[in-house]
């Protein structure tokens, strides 16, 4: 009995020790009856913070949030690429808070010394979100410098003026002392399962969206294909592409947003149907003229224009992926970071906000969320790392994964094969993700390469190295340049060596 009590104790010791090591990434210590001390052992600092404050870590541990009174600051310590200086870094960032002076309205900005640290700060506010329960709009955003290579950035918003003696205290107590521990991510659950005949976690779905994520997304060891060809359900040259490819596509990319008719919706969703397709939908929010769109919509001015597009995927009854704001990690869209203050909270109401109307609307018994950042994160800073921008994980059951070969039109761009191109990406989200995977988009430019050899290769390496990508879908398009002149030849028909290749492999 005593030698079964005694490895009862060292069990019950190292499950102990195991939990501890797990979850001692951050810790709140009590300093006096006013402050508390936040440890945090990934990055290796502590600070003071005011007593009974709720600190957290996300879930890869890049971002670190305290909250209290009214307030809610984000700290992110940055270890820069070596070709990346401080000076870059903070100069870049406040670049996409000045390019949209139109909706941030910079009321202070200033350098100075804190605690004896190089540092910067920028104050600023914008209009109120009706749309978000609490929301704050006053900023204040302090880049310090730690090494060539180093920054600590606080992230401060309030629904008032920020009390920057209080912040600027906060940040003053800083200690660089902590002795860190090894990093360890928490992994991203599924909440849908197959348990017998049927999925635990769906019951809100329609039979038909059961299905197709079951088959497609869960069962599947058959690739599904899709194209994006601009209005394909009335294209000419869609319908050349299938015969001659004698290939009916799975998925149909169709982009949508508050400039166009809700009635394509339902004629793209009409011509699928028919054949047993599916619409990938894409629904974005752009800025025009400095006046980003995403603050209308949190506003609740396109909020009939939203429901609109809810009912026409409820009176369809045909399932649909749905992408709200993909790439959101990349600064040419309206609702990255970059574009929203530096607050990548901004994108999360917004995929909240029409995802509650899509419920209301009942049109989530239809639909399959697509979470879809950008392969790369542009900028690559911490606070636009795709973890910044993740929903919570019962709002989306597909993780989207998005990467072109550019091709070499640009100064930077470089023509790269299609192991390369995914497989960081593919692995990282092995690691970060329990979800199923789909290539949301892709292609090869016709600039910098053989584009038909480049193909030949990615179907190769598709099926022997990338087992869990279930759906691929090549978008069919042409970028222009500033000038409109083809800058990314992305059509599948160009050169028509093409179309040969997915012929062949198709057929299989």
């Amino acid at each position: 009995m005593k030698l079964r009590a005694l490895i009862l104790s060292v069990f019950l010791s190292l499950i102990m020790t195991v939990n501890v090591c797990a979850t001692n990434f951050l810790n709140v210590e009590s300093k006096d009856e006013n402050t508390d001390i936040l440890i945090n052992r990934v990055d290796g600092y502590s600070l003071e913070i005011p007593k009974g404050a709720k600190a957290r870590i996300n879930e890869n541990n890049f971002k670190t949030q305290v909250d209290f009174d009214d307030v809610n600051v984000k700290i992110f310590l940055e270890d820069l690429k070596k070709k990346v200086t401080y000076e870059e870094y903070r100069n870049y960032s406040l670049l996409g808070i000045k390019n949209t002076a139109t909706e941030h309205i910079i009321t202070d900005e200033k350098g100075l010394t804190l605690r004896g640290k190089e540092s910067y700060y920028i104050e600023f506010n914008r209009r109120k979100l009706t749309g978000v329960k609490g929301d704050k709009n006053h900023y204040l955003i302090i880049f310090q410098k730690l090494a060539p290579h180093r920054a600590m950035t606080f992230m401060v918003k309030s629904d008032k003026p920020v009390d920057k003696e209080r912040i600027f205290s906060m940040v003053s107590s800083v200690k660089l002392d902590v002795d860190r521990v090894e990093n360890s991510i928490t992994k991203v659950p599924n909440d849908i399962r197959i348990m017998g005949d049927g999925l635990k976690g769906a019951d809100y779905w329609s039979k038909g969206t059961k299905k197709l994520y079951r088959n497609d997304f869960l069962e599947s060891t058959e690739r599904k294909w899709g194209i994006f060809v601009n209005t394909f359900w009335s294209s000419d040259k869609f319908n050349r592409i299938e015969k001659e490819l004698e290939h009916r596509f799975r998925y149909l990319l169709l982009y949508h947003d508050t400039g166009f008719s809700n009635t394509n919706y339902t004629q793209a969703v009409q011509f699928a149907r028919v054949r047993d397709s599916y619409i990938e939908l894409t629904f974005q929010t752009q800025m025009q003229e400095g006046v980003n769109e995403i603050y209308d919509v949190l506003q609740g001015k396109k909020e009939d224009f939203i429901r609109e597009m809810a009912r026409k995927v409820r009176v369809a009854e045909h399932p649909v992926l749905f992408r709200i704001g993909n790439e959101m990690n990349g600064d040419w869209c309206s609702y990255s970071a970059y574009n929203t203050g530096l607050d990548s909270d901004i994108y999360i109401y917004l995929y909240d906000y029409i995802y509650r109307i899509f419920a209301e609307e009942g049109a989530n018994k239809y639909t399959i969320y697509v979470f879809n950042p950008n392969g790369k994160s542009f900028p690559d800073f911490r606070y636009n790392d795709e973890s910044m921008y993740r929903p919570h994980h019962s709002k989306y059951q597909v993780l989207g994964l998005t990467l072109y070969n550019t091709g070499n039109y640009y100064p930077g761009e470089y023509w790269t094969d299609f192991e390369l191109l995914y497989k960081d990406l593919y692995k990282d989200s092995l690691k970060n993700y329990d979800k199923p995977m789909m290539i949301t988009e892709f292609a090869a430019s016709t600039r910098g390469g053989d584009k038909v050899a480049w193909t030949e290769d990615m179907f190769k390496v598709l099926e022997e190295k990338f087992p869990e990508i279930k759906v691929a879908i090549w978008f069919s398009g042409i970028d222009l340049d500033a000038q409109g002149e083809p800058a990314r030849i992305y059509d599948i028909t160009e050169p028509t060596g093409i179309l040969e290749v997915f012929k062949k492999y198709l057929k299989k």
